[in-house]
């Protein structure tokens, strides 16, 4: 497993850049480049970005291997998670369109129950009105 200190003398040695003019870069002595890279010193987040940067080099590239899993693991799981949601979402959605259908179809049959019901009512005040007339 490779640690911060590593990847960045990697990625040093990779664009063929000497300590002392990464060490000026970062405005450090080589001795505090050197600690850094033999994992005596921890480097700072602003360090790290200038490393990256003057290295061409992606800063995830240069966090060390165990959090680069992590990272990977962490970003598989919000994937995972909103897929799921996502699915979860389409389903719901689908209930919906399918409730609304159900409650259209019963809305016609009821529209079309009430016009028998006029129908036999008009019907049957017609009967009532020819035997009060006759």
């Amino acid at each position: 497993m490779m640690s911060f200190g590593n990847k960045i003398r990697q990625a040093r040695h990779d664009k063929n850049i000497k300590q002392q003019n990464l060490a000026k870069h970062l405005n450090i002595t080589q001795g505090t480049l050197s600690k850094i890279e033999n994992d005596n010193l921890c480097i700072s987040a602003d360090d790290l970005l200038k490393v990256a940067a003057y290295t061409k080099t992606p800063v995830l590239k240069l966090l060390p291997d165990n959090v680069q899993t992590e990272l990977q693991n962490d970003y598989a799981n919000i994937i995972s998670t909103h897929d799921q949601k996502d699915q979860a979402f389409h389903k719901r959605i689908i209930e919906l369109e399918d409730l609304v259908t159900d409650l259209k179809s019963r809305k016609q049959e009821l529209q079309d129950k009430i016009k028998r019901r006029d129908l036999k009512i008009e019907e049957l005040k017609m009967k009532y009105a020819q035997v009060n007339n006759y």
